[in-house]
């Protein structure tokens, strides 16, 4: 980051908004995955700053998702089969 320059901080609202209005139960599950970064409070308000969050989103987008498991493996055979 450039000294010049101050981070930029997201609201929980506003990172919900960056992906798709997702539920606060989605920011929550991520939250307990130890990539997602951590937010910084500010009045008791979580905040993310907008480099970390482009930064996680620079990781998930190399990374291959994982391979189907429970209710969506099922559907992916069933539908192989038809």
């Amino acid at each position: 980051m450039n000294e010049s320059t101050s981070p930029v901080y997201l609201s929980a609202r506003d990172v919900r908004r960056r992906y798709g209005n997702v539920s606060a139960m989605w920011l929550v599950r991520r939250l307990v995955d130890s990539q997602f970064p951590k937010p910084v409070y500010f009045a008791r308000q979580r905040f993310w700053k907008t480099e970390d969050l482009a930064r996680w989103e620079a990781v998930q987008a190399s990374t291959p998702p994982p391979p189907p498991t429970g209710l969506a493996k099922k559907q992916a055979v069933a539908g192989a089969r038809s």
